[in-house]
C-alpha cells in the first residue's frame, strides 16, 4: 500500500469507529470495534472489518445489519472525511479474537491433559 492509501485507510477506521460509537440513528445491542480497514489502491473500495463483542449467533446479524445501513454509515463517513470520492463500504467480521481464544483454551486443555 501506498502512503497516501494507508493514511486514508487509518482515517477511515477511525471516523468510522466514532460514527458507529456516536452518531448513528439506529442502536446496535453490542459493542462494536473497528479493527481494520483494507482500501484498494484507487481509493474506491474499503473493506471495514469489525470485532463484535456479543453473543457468538448474533454477531453475523449485527454485520448484516451494518451492511444493510452502509448507505447511512457511508454518508456520515462523507461529511467527516475530506475526499474526492467516498469509497464504498462493505463491512466483514473480524473474529480474530474469537480464535485467538479458542487456541488459547486448547492450549490450556492440552497442558492440563499433560499434567494429569
Amino acid at each position: 500500500m501506498s502512503i497516501r492509501t494507508e493514511r486514508v485507510a487509518a482515517e477511515i477506521k477511525q471516523q468510522t469507529a466514532v460514527v458507529l460509537e456516536r452518531e448513528l440513528h439506529f442502536s446496535l445491542p453490542a459493542i462494536v470495534t473497528v479493527t481494520d480497514v483494507k482500501l484498494s489502491e484507487d481509493l474506491k473500495n474499503a473493506k471495514i472489518y469489525v470485532s463484535v463483542f456479543h453473543q457468538e449467533g448474533e454477531k453475523t446479524d449485527i454485520v448484516k445489519k451494518l451492511n444493510f445501513e452502509k448507505k447511512q454509515i457511508k454518508y456520515v463517513l462523507s461529511k467527516k472525511l475530506y475526499l474526492k470520492f467516498m469509497p464504498e463500504i462493505v463491512f466483514y467480521l473480524d473474529d480474530t479474537y474469537d480464535n485467538a481464544e479458542r487456541l488459547e483454551n486448547l492450549f490450556r486443555q492440552i497442558h492440563k491433559d499433560e499434567s494429569d
